[in-house]
């Protein structure tokens, strides 16, 4: 059987993946292809993909935060 703590831990990491999913998909939904992974920004971007980004960063996280 499973300890308390990794019981409590799996549910963390599943609510995790849940709410990162919603993170990427309100990216998205603002343009901005991002992976499962992690985010790098490159060179290659202008000023205005970075504004771009940002304010997709910012209606995410207010979906997700409230």
């Amino acid at each position: 059987t499973q300890s308390r703590s990794s019981a409590a831990s799996d549910v963390y990491k599943r609510q995790d993946m849940k709410m990162n999913k919603r993170y990427n998909d309100v990216l998205r939904a603002h343009g901005i292809f991002k992976s499962p992974g992690k985010m790098y920004p490159s060179l290659a971007l202008s000023k205005q993909d970075f504004s771009q980004t940002a304010r997709a960063v910012k209606a995410a996280v207010v979906e997700l935060v409230g």
